[in-house]
């Protein structure tokens, strides 16, 4: 069995509590408009093109299995791309780089095991993406594998996926972080595709259980942030039971120069960073104080 993961990042800090090894699996159900990650949507290994390295020799073309390369206004073109990365093998230029790769059990485990001595008692493993519960089968085994280690979980997720394999995720981890977009349900969906009352009720659920959940919240300017929808969000986590927190998640524009490499369209270049003032008003909305949202 083998998963695909676009990134591991050792030592992290912003993905629960500690020191962690995070992993990101590719594949998502949702859409958002602000995504950080827009290389984990796509379920299927794909690639990055660096324009500024091409030298234009065209041996990329040369060797696609499909034909579905071409080469105009100086750079690449996809027109029927499925991925076969031959590209990658033969570019001398570099400016073509793989996103995914296959990794097994025993491959992820044996990179893990080289940060279990940073992990102290808080840190540990999170599993991210993307949306890591797309990959059931191959996060399930992994769960269990490093459960055995003793090894602190954390799990990333949406929440978009079935009660049942969130239930059975939820006996292996130690922590959730748990993404809750909108309230509204159509707003939900205009911004990002789905709606969010299979969301809504997964939270229900895994509150029942007593696992541990901080509840983040994507604060963007003009699309999230309204006093209403921020409420919403506060009033529903507050009439939960369980050992469940609340974090709201600032817009950042750092990652808009991946969407270049995959070659999509970013659609909020309008919005404007939020400054100190911004970010303590709507944490205050939150029930949240800055110093504990930073």
């Amino acid at each position: 069995m083998k998963g695909l993961i676009f990134d591991i990042k050792r030592y992290s800090i912003h993905d629960g509590p500690g020191i962690r090894t995070t992993v990101f699996l590719k594949g998502c159900p949702l859409k958002c408009l602000w995504c950080h990650n827009p290389e984990s949507q796509n379920s299927k290994p794909q690639f990055f093109y660096y324009r500024d390295k091409c030298i234009g020799c065209k041996l990329c073309v040369s060797v696609c299995s499909t034909k579905g390369l071409t080469f105009r206004d100086n750079k690449i073109a996809r027109n029927s791309c499925e991925y076969c990365l031959k590209c990658e093998e033969v570019c001398p230029s570099l400016s073509i780089k793989t996103v995914g790769k296959y990794y097994s059990i025993p491959d992820l485990v044996n990179i893990i095991k080289k940060d279990i001595d940073f992990y102290g008692s808080t840190g540990g493993v999170t599993f991210s993406g993307g949306e890591p519960l797309m990959q059931y089968d191959f996060l399930m085994e992994a769960l269990k594998t490093l459960k055995e280690k003793n090894i602190n979980i954390a799990i990333d997720t949406c929440g978009y996926t079935t009660s049942e394999r969130i239930l059975q995720v939820s006996e292996f981890a130690d922590i959730f972080l748990y993404d809750l977009k909108h309230f509204d349900n159509h707003k939900h969906k205009e911004l990002t595709g789905v709606g969010n009352d299979l969301i809504l009720q997964n939270l229900k659920l895994l509150s029942k259980t007593g696992v541990k959940i901080i509840v983040r919240v994507p604060v963007i300017p003009t699309l999230t942030d309204s006093e209403d929808n921020l409420k919403s969000i506060r009033d529903f986590v507050e009439s939960l039971r369980g050992d469940i927190t609340l974090e709201p998640v600032f817009y950042h524009d750092i990652m808009t120069g991946k969407y270049e490499l995959c070659e999509m369209e970013y659609a909020l270049n309008h919005l404007t960073k939020p400054d100190e003032y911004y970010k303590k008003e709507k944490s205050s909305i939150l029930g949240v104080s800055y110093d504990e949202a930073s």
